[in-house]
């Protein structure tokens, strides 16, 4: 496990989940500045969205916003990062900025025809209404992911399982 045998973008992303599994998370943000240095236009929101997280685990809240921006203005399209900024405004107390994320990233992942962003984006609504004591909105926001959830699931009458049983032996369902 020679990590110098890895290409140099390799190397650093290793760097980087290492560090955070540490939580060591100075030095993940030193690893995904550094890749995000080395990417091409097409892969820098992706890494931007990683320096994000790292900075968000670093309770760096300002340099989050800039890196999902960042990410968000080169790639009008990349879901994730609105999805992002709607989690930090949401807990830094912006409603409007949430929402107005929470909806873009909504528009992509709906556009996309992505089920699974869908439901995380209102299952996060869900939780900010809660938070803020909008209780009418965040049920309203979470019975919607819970049905998207389920919508997911595989039918159980195709895997073979019974009401009440999980699909794997022996365990009912929770």
């Amino acid at each position: 496990s020679d990590r110098s045998l890895l290409p140099k973008v390799d190397a650093l992303y290793f760097d980087g989940i290492s560090a955070t599994v540490r939580r060591d998370f100075p030095a993940a943000i030193e690893s995904y500045a550094a890749i995000v240095k080395l990417s091409s236009d097409t892969e820098k929101p992706r890494v931007l969205v990683d320096l994000g997280r790292a900075y968000e685990n670093n309770n760096d809240v300002n340099d989050a916003i800039k890196s999902y921006t960042e990410a968000s203005t080169r790639n009008p399209q990349y879901a994730t990062a609105y999805l992002r900024l709607g989690i930090v405004f949401g807990q830094q107390g912006d409603l409007a900025k949430a929402l107005s994320s929470f909806e873009t990233a909504e528009s992509i992942y709906q556009a996309l025809g992505n089920i699974e962003g869908r439901t995380e984006v209102i299952f996060r609504r869900g939780a900010l209404f809660n938070k803020r004591n909008k209780l009418a909105e965040a049920r309203t926001q979470l019975e919607q992911a819970l049905a998207l959830a389920r919508a997911l699931q595989p039918d159980a009458s195709s895997s073979g399982s019974q009401p009440g049983q999980s699909g794997v032996q022996g365990v009912p369902a929770s």
